[in-house]
């Protein structure tokens, strides 16, 4: 995968693809079970995680104003790779259709919540950067713990590998 010159929908459409793919090697007791290596979460906690998020941004954004904190939390998909495949496979192809780019408001309430949310102006593609950067982090995680309970599981080289770090690492083996 080559991420630098598709636009964010499609990179973000291609990452839930793989992520199914990945999730598609797992049994459901390897899924769901808590591991020690990740303080306790499993596999689908971080699926459903990274799922979660652009599930929110793609709910939230026609009406003009996305909160990651008020998403849906949906456990089925923690404890049921299946339906994880089946919600990643739903968001690639919502992201294919993803619209140009148009401005909206994030609220945060998670701070201060007596206060009311804090609303900074962003955009559409700017929260798509921040679901797919979001995305890779926990594909780390993923990782990790894939490497501990499957290390039969070979996984694409770039899995939970940020784009500047593939190429920081390119331009090093250049020289």
């Amino acid at each position: 995968m080559h991420y630098p010159s598709l636009p964010l929908n499609l990179v973000s459409a291609s990452v839930l693809d793989e992520l199914g793919q990945v999730i598609g090697q797992l049994d459901e007791m390897t899924y769901r079970s808590s591991l020690d290596i990740l303080q306790g979460s499993s596999i689908g906690q971080h699926v459903r995680h990274i799922l979660e998020f652009y599930q929110c941004l793609l709910d939230q954004a026609e009406g003009g104003c996305i909160s990651y904190g008020r998403r849906v939390r949906d456990a089925e998909i923690e404890s049921d790779p299946h339906k994880a495949i089946r919600m990643a496979r739903h968001l690639a192809g919502r992201l294919e259709e993803v619209p140009a780019d148009f401005s909206l408001t994030l609220a945060s309430d998670e701070w201060e919540e007596d206060k009311g949310p804090l609303l900074f102006a962003s955009s559409l593609y700017r929260e798509l950067y921040y679901c797919l950067e979001h995305a890779i982090h926990h594909k780390a995680i993923l990782r990790i713990g894939i490497a501990r309970v499957r290390p039969d599981i070979e996984l694409p080289a770039h899995f939970g590998i940020a784009p500047s770090t593939l190429r920081y690492r390119n331009q090093s083996c250049v020289r």
